[in-house]
């Protein structure tokens, strides 16, 4: 969820990533985590390597 939503494609994305709002990898404190899906996950910043 980022803002509070689920993103719209994520259901035909078929995977979802935790993202780490903080850049944190370490820090898994539900605040600063989020679920995406794959392809919205790449588009976040210093994710380009992530393909979808």
């Amino acid at each position: 969820m980022l803002g509070g939503r689920l993103h719209a494609e994520a259901a035909h994305r078929g995977f979802l990533h935790a993202h780490h709002r903080n850049g944190n990898k370490a820090d898994n404190e539900d605040t600063h985590l989020a679920v995406l899906c794959l392809g919205f996950h790449a588009k976040q910043s210093i994710h380009g390597h992530l393909t979808a």
